[in-house]
């Protein structure tokens, strides 16, 4: 099976994950690049973050460089924010993701989920969407994380085989 884990990490809890879990699977891997990223850490990437979705903006997402309709099993991940994935993940997946692709998502969260799969199972309508994972605070060198990741990713190639 081939499979590819696509992210988008702003502080390094979702990159921690997605580079875990595609060594543990032998997965592809690509980072979602936007150019219009503010610089700034901490509370002031809520306010510029806020202030995008407020105004509707959508951030330029750079194409991945993996040619997905030839993989079985796409994995995006990325932070919550908002009670929703970040947007450069909203972006990938209602741009880039082609359908007929299985689809697990994991996302990296200081509270909860929020609305994160709920909206993303309406924005892929044509795409088979299997069980998420969420991972509840900081999870960089999180081994209980890291392994809560790697015994969801095996579940799901175990489902797809």
């Amino acid at each position: 099976m081939k499979i590819a884990v696509i992210y988008y990490s702003f502080e390094g809890n979702t990159q921690y994950i997605a580079e875990a879990l595609a060594a543990e699977l032998g997965a592809d891997i690509a980072r979602l690049q936007t150019p219009d990223e503010p610089r700034t850490k901490g509370f002031g990437k809520y306010l510029w973050f806020g202030w995008q979705h407020l105004l509707g903006r959508k951030p330029r997402v750079s194409p991945v460089q993996l040619e997905l309709s030839s993989y079985d099993l796409v994995i995006p991940g990325g932070p919550v924010w908002n009670a929703n994935y970040a947007p450069p993940v909203h972006q990938f997946v209602r741009q880039q993701l082609p359908a007929g692709i299985a689809v697990a998502p994991f996302c990296c969260a200081g509270g909860g989920q929020g609305e994160t799969f709920a909206q993303l199972a309406q924005w892929l309508p044509n795409r088979r969407l299997l069980d998420g994972l969420t991972l509840i605070g900081p999870v960089i060198g999180n081994a209980a994380a890291r392994d809560q990741a790697f015994a969801w990713g095996h579940t799901l190639a175990r489902h797809l085989a």
